[in-house]
């Protein structure tokens, strides 16, 4: 697993900030980047292909009862792991595990983190977050039945 925290600068009334537009953003560009890398949706079956491209991924958001810089004066392994949506270090059992997974933690300084779990990358880091930005140009559409013709299969 990759682990990927993403941090906000401080964000209060003066930004404009609208906690619950920018989840619903999040949530809505996730959707759309979900919908053109679909695979990520699924999950992995024993570590030889994916499945069950209709479960969605984890999304969590959680309040963070302290500010930030309280959280990170005493940094424990334990209380880190709590900012992620998977536990860092461990090995899921292969056919429950999600590709991708996502941790919203809303700090009460006003401060917004998002943690990241991705089994392996390619282009979801990138296109989400363009898509998050609002960028058409750099969509990327891939093609994943294209790896069936490079690689047929062999009748026996």
């Amino acid at each position: 697993m990759l682990h990927l925290p993403f941090s906000t600068p401080r964000l209060n009334e003066a930004n404009n900030f609208d906690i619950f537009k920018t989840l619903v953003h999040l949530r809505t560009s996730l959707s759309v980047t979900l919908d053109l890398l679909y695979p990520f949706s699924g999950r992995l079956r024993h570590n030889f292909y994916i499945d069950r491209f209709d479960e969605g991924v984890p999304f969590v958001e959680a309040q963070v009862n302290c500010a930030m810089s309280e959280f990170f004066e005493h940094p424990e392994n334990e209380s880190l792991s709590k900012l992620l949506p998977c536990c860092p270090f461990s090995k899921e059992p292969g056919d429950e595990a999600s590709l991708i997974s996502f941790h919203v933690n809303l700090y009460s300084c006003g401060r917004m983190v998002t943690g990241g779990c991705i089994s392996h990358q390619f282009h979801f880091p990138g296109m989400w977050a363009a898509i998050t930005r609002g960028a058409q140009n750099n969509r990327v559409h891939p093609d994943f039945a294209r790896a069936s013709s490079i690689f047929p299969s062999i009748d026996p």
